[in-house]
């Protein structure tokens, strides 16, 4: 079997943590739109 490393991997950050003011500006002028039609 293969070892693998103990540590736990942390992979809530997606859900717990708040977008910084340059990540909202992004996504405010972001191109939307349907880009596969």
């Amino acid at each position: 079997m293969r070892d693998y490393p103990s540590e736990r991997v942390d992979l809530r950050s997606d859900t717990v943590t708040q977008p910084t003011m340059a990540m909202r500006e992004a996504m405010a002028s972001a191109v939307v739109g349907d880009d596969v039609l």
